[in-house]
């Protein structure tokens, strides 16, 4: 039978095998115990030991806390020593166990009464209350591997908590708390067969990180909370735990058990599970809210102001049970979103909504743009204080307002609240309303036309190029739009009589932005002079046979899913009438598709595409002039440049 490594426990009357502290930020710090590093080869106690021997003269409080505060694997997870899990492992049992620590004991001195009972009600309170317990006392004052104060230099500690502190062996300083004696017997050193033990006449400060703050204050922040610790994952780790032999079958026994946590939700970029086709890749905050050296700055949305933008968001969010994949290698074959039967459309709307809210709300204060004034990287104190017109968040998303620029646009994002929570790694402001849509422009759809724009390239018939504005002609450009167009523009031609067509991704990939559901758009198309791909900064001179500007009729059909199923169990997809419009050549222009009123047209789509990367709405646009109004000496040309297609939400 071959071994299979799977987690056992073994139980040794009332020391029971301990389960290593739990959060990653402490995993590396597993160290083996240094020679000279104040082992006692005399030292017959464990540090619980010790700490229960002094239980009657400094030490009674903070004993009690320990052997009350429950062992968590998280902070939702306790571990037992039983099977009916009626029995939870305490930190009593931890510093009984075998892995080696250093203790900083606050002595009873270091709480008042009050602060002590503050502490055994949390104890007999809920299991978060429980958690905060160890997070703010128990995990703040213990590290792993052996500290002693002797020698000099100066020690940079990682508390179980995942905290970070100094440990001054020559001023016999923890943080900046000194170690105690009692005349000129010293506290400290206290050796133990699993450690050393300090004594200490003051808390350890303590503060939140964001993850912390946020999961500390569920009441407040319960949505939030429930969004992130939903992708937090717990892995036993095999390779930092103590293997003590092996049962009957061969399998390991482990001793001294070591668990990491990972979150999905903080890695630098979104994720797709290995070996999955996943219809909605999960967005992720593109950062670590749990690092300890970065500043970062959250805007975190109470329980009211998340379900405002939940009832918000809601009619943006109505997709169809079955996409069709237009990222496809074989154009002949059309595959389905998903490959493996149909979507629940109400699953999908709940976890786009809540990943389009939570993955917006971080910023790094560091890397906001810097000004002729500030060329560093900001605090947090300079980013609280110093007006910003446009700020960035971690995906690189810019907040900014385009209809009436404000000097600052923070108040904006953060609903008007000036006094953030100052946190261990940054800032957090509580928002109680949603504007992050007067503030980021999520609904318009600009889509840059290239050759990544292009559907299904290798049928085109039509040929294309890129051409680019030279200065002179690029001032006319900028003076002709609200903001400058791109520098370079794309040019679609045909040889012979062919009217030129293309198709385009309805896809803003730069941005992020996609179709939603529910919402009408105004349909605008950025057109580009012909002459302006020529080289020199004059208009062409007009001869007998030519004309220096032509203008264009154009068409344009979009194609969109419907929502409904064929009845071959296929999407079903839908083209717009034709829509058509006339360009006249002389300047660059937008121009918007007119209704027969003269009113801007627009187009409601029945289904979202928002987050559906590989599924998207097409528009075809072809020159409609006919055959006798094109050629030497006419009006019109097939020839048309065009720079991009916007998708403007009215609302």
């Amino acid at each position: 039978m071959a071994k299979k490594k799977i987690f056992r426990l073994i139980q040794a009357g009332l020391a029971a095998v301990v389960l290593a502290m739990t959060l990653p930020a402490c995993t590396d710090d597993h160290f083996d115990v240094k020679e000279g590093d104040g082992m006692d080869a005399n030292a017959t106690k464990t540090l619980w030991e010790q700490i229960e021997a002094r239980r009657n003269k400094d030490l009674s409080r903070f004993a009690t806390i320990v052997e009350k505060t429950p062992y968590f694997k998280d902070e939702a997870h306790k571990a037992f020593k039983d099977a009916a899990k009626t029995q939870p492992y305490t930190y009593k049992d931890v510093l009984s166990g075998t892995q080696i620590l250093t203790v900083f004991a606050p002595t009873d001195d270091a709480f008042t009464e009050t602060e002590y009972q503050e502490y055994l009600t949390l104890l007999e309170g809920s299991m978060e209350d429980q958690y905060d317990v160890y997070l703010r006392l128990v995990g703040n004052h213990i590290c792993r591997n052996r500290y002693t104060a002797t020698g000099t230099g100066e020690e940079k500690l990682v508390m179980i908590n995942g905290k970070k502190a100094t440990f001054n062996r020559a001023t016999k300083k923890f943080k900046d708390i000194d170690l105690l004696t009692d005349g000129d017997t010293p506290l400290y050193n206290i050796p133990a067969v699993n450690g050393t033990l300090h004594l200490i006449g003051q808390e350890s400060d303590f503060a939140y990180n964001l993850y912390e703050y946020i999961k500390a204050h569920g009441s407040e922040f319960g949505m939030l909370k429930k969004w992130i610790t939903s992708h937090d994952t717990i892995y036993f780790s095999e390779a930092l735990s103590v293997e003590n032999g092996s049962d009957a079958n061969g399998n390991p026994i482990y001793v001294d058990s070591v668990y990491t946590r990972t979150n999905t939700l903080f890695r630098y970029g979104d994720y797709t599970k290995p070996g999955e086709e996943w219809i909605m890749p999960l967005k992720s905050f593109h950062g670590d809210f749990e690092e300890e050296d970065s500043t970062w700055v959250l805007a975190a949305p109470t329980d009211l102001a998340w379900q405002t933008a939940l009832d918000t968001y809601a009619p943006y969010y109505t997709y169809a049970t079955l996409y069709i994949n237009k990222e496809q290698e074989d154009i002949e074959v059309e595959r389905m979103l998903p490959k493996d039967g149909l979507i629940n459309p109400d699953s999908l709307k709940e976890l786009a909504m809540n990943m389009d809210i939570a993955s917006m709300l971080l910023f790094n204060a560091r890397q906001q743009p810097r000004t002729t004034a500030h060329r560093g990287f900001w605090t947090a104190e300079e980013f609280q204080s110093t007006p910003m017109p446009k700020i960035f968040n971690t995906r690189l998303d810019t907040f900014r307002v385009e209809q009436k620029p404000v000097t600052d646009v923070k108040p904006l994002i953060f609903a008007n609240n000036s006094t953030p929570v100052t946190i261990s790694n940054g800032l957090l402001y509580s928002i109680n309303s949603w504007n992050f849509f007067k503030a980021y422009g999520a609904l318009d759809v600009e889509v840059k036309v290239s050759t990544q724009s292009l559907f299904k390239m290798a049928t085109m018939k039509s040929y294309y190029d890129y051409n680019t504005f030279n200065n002179e002609t690029s001032k006319l450009v900028n003076d002709s739009l609200l903001g400058a167009v791109s520098k370079d523009y794309f040019l679609t031609f045909s040889y012979g009589d062919d009217s030129p067509t293309i198709d385009i991704k309805l896809l803003d990939r730069e941005n992020d932005h996609q179709i939603v559901s529910n919402l009408d758009y105004e349909i605008g198309i950025v057109m580009v002079p012909n002459f302006y791909r020529w080289s020199t900064d004059s208009i062409m001179a007009e001869t007998s046979n030519e004309v220096a500007v032509k203008k264009n009729k154009m068409q344009v059909r979009i194609n969109y899913n419907t929502g409904e199923l064929t009845s071959k169990g296929k999407p079903s997809e839908k083209l717009t009438d034709k829509l058509a419009f006339e360009y006249n050549g002389e300047r660059v222009d937008t121009i918007w598709i007119k209704k027969e009123d003269g009113t801007n047209y627009t187009l409601r789509f029945p289904v979202s595409y928002k987050n559906i990367d590989d599924s998207y709405p097409t528009m075809n646009i072809t020159s409609a002039a006919k055959r006798s109004e094109v050629g030497a000496g006419k009006e019109y040309q097939h020839t048309f440049s065009i720079d991009r297609i916007i998708l403007r939400a009215k609302e």
